[in-house]
């Protein structure tokens, strides 16, 4: 809850600046697992040690598109690129 909360701010804040030049890339890590399936480290498979939020907002861009396959954070440079060429 505290993240959309969050988010909602700071796109008022851009709302009134530049929110039709600006890109937003959110991203994170994939936290701690803190005793989540009996364990407090990530050395296994299970979705909530591989998976992390990667978001762009690109205003120029049409659409609310969404696609869940899988990126590496690699990735996010080079799309950041072609966002704003």
């Amino acid at each position: 809850r505290m993240i959309p909360t969050e988010l909602s701010r700071l796109f008022v804040c851009l709302l009134g600046w530049l929110v039709s030049a600006v890109v937003v890339v959110l991203w994170s890590d994939h936290g701690y697992k803190l005793g989540e399936y009996g364990s407090w480290v990530k050395h296994t498979t299970y979705e909530i040690d591989t998976r992390v939020p990667l978001v762009f907002y690109v205003p120029w861009l049409a659409g609310g598109m969404q696609n869940f396959a899988p990126v590496e954070l690699l990735d996010v440079f080079p799309v950041h690129c072609v966002c704003v060429c």
